[in-house]
């Protein structure tokens, strides 16, 4: 339903919904937490609630747009091969891929660097999905206005594309500079001393989360442009041959080696596969809308 959603570019509505069930979550559990002290409620209170907004999130679309339900004689099978292809592609990208990278790191650091190295993981972890999220805001809603602005061959496209580029350089890079130069600090004073991080390791994650900022912006404009299956198989892999980076580099340098050689896998494959895939589909784009505007123009 959320997915429809994006298609009709209401994507706003998925957010406020998101955002009610994230705020009424956490007024129910500051609220009722000592009253019933268990970990039955606190699933109840945070998931329960966020999944009921959501349902009344569908709910209503369903009500705004009542043909979507009451029109199944239109099923295209054909339409739903594709579609399922697609949606198999989607879940490789942005399911397995992170899943090998986040629980695979977590597993690594935890097997050779023992429970402190896996905790240091998981709280990198927790920092690049909020620093993420700024860029996702940013990124995910702009996709169906890709797709529409591709299918009209339109190629402001590239304009928005070079700013794109740009602002996520900028704003990965001064989160970088600034979690390399005062995280330490920071995490210190955000986990009450428990948790000491240098800057080493800061760096090396500084650098992964640059990398994946770029992969990802790079990934929605590709995909953006139609290009889906591909995107998938490079960061399915990706993700193994990090793994496997990691584990070599974490063996001969700790937590520093095993987010370089994260890094360093990454700056093989995606961080110039994905770019060069949107300026080759750029060109095409532009090469076919110059074709139909001659044969639009031709007396024959």
């Amino acid at each position: 339903f959320e997915r429809t959603q994006a298609g009709y570019q209401e994507v706003h509505r998925t957010n406020l919904w998101g955002a009610a069930g994230n705020l009424a979550a956490g007024v129910t559990l500051f609220l009722g937490i000592h009253r019933f002290p268990s970990v039955e409620f606190w699933i109840i209170a945070v998931y329960g609630i966020q999944g009921a907004c959501r349902v009344a999130n569908a709910v209503m679309m369903c009500v705004q747009r009542h043909y979507l339900l009451t029109h199944g004689i239109r099923f295209s099978r054909s339409k739903a091969k594709e579609l399922i292809g697609d949606g198999l592609a989607f879940t490789c990208a942005h399911s397995v891929s992170p899943l090998l990278l986040r629980e695979g790191g977590k597993l690594l650091a935890s097997h050779l660097g023992g429970p402190a190295a896996a905790g240091v993981y998981s709280v990198l972890n927790q920092i690049a999905t909020f620093l993420g999220g700024f860029i996702t805001m940013v990124t995910m809603p702009l996709w169906p206005a890709l797709m529409d602005s591709a299918a009209r061959h339109d190629y402001g496209f590239d304009r928005m594309r070079k700013r794109v580029w740009g602002a996520t350089l900028a704003y990965a890079g001064v989160a970088g500079i600034g979690l390399t130069l005062c995280g330490s600090w920071l995490i210190e004073r955000w986990l009450g001393g428990q948790v000491h991080i240098g800057q080493d390791v800061l760096l090396a994650f500084s650098c992964c989360y640059l990398a994946s900022a770029w992969m990802h912006v790079n990934y929605v404009c590709v995909t953006g442009l139609g290009i889906i299956i591909a995107p998938a198989v490079i960061l399915v892999v990706e993700a193994i041959l990090a793994l496997v980076a990691g584990w070599v580099g974490m063996r001969w340098a700790g937590m520093p080696g095993l987010l370089w050689g994260m890094v360093s896998v990454m700056a093989c494959l995606s961080a110039w596969m994905f770019p060069a895939m949107l300026i080759q589909r750029l060109r095409l784009h532009k090469a076919l809308g110059v074709a139909a505007l001659v044969a639009s123009a031709s007396p024959l």
